[in-house]
């Protein structure tokens, strides 16, 4: 019986060890329209003041749901994972 256990949890560590890594299409993408929205968020141009709080507000959004889509998906989905084969005899 505990053979078994120690080929599993070899099994559970090599496949986690070969997952690919994570895409950068999100970061890139956010980093794209951060750069895009910082002529407003700085205030250059005509008329750029009253765009301001819009473009702050914007990229705060932007920072934050990157941020969880990174971090804290993957956190919960793992620990999500954990918990269904704990619960699994």
């Amino acid at each position: 019986m505990q053979r078994s256990k120690e080929i599993s949890t070899d099994h559970r560590k090599r496949k986690r060890f070969l997952q690919p890594a994570p895409e950068p299409r999100p970061l890139m993408t956010t980093l794209a329209t951060l750069f895009g929205l910082l002529p407003l968020a700085l205030g250059l141009g005509s008329g750029a003041e009253l765009q301001k709080p819009l473009a702050l507000a914007v990229i705060g959004g932007l920072i934050l749901s990157t941020l969880i889509t990174l971090l804290v998906m993957p956190v919960l989905f793992s620990l999500i994972a954990r918990q269904r084969e704990v619960a699994q005899p």
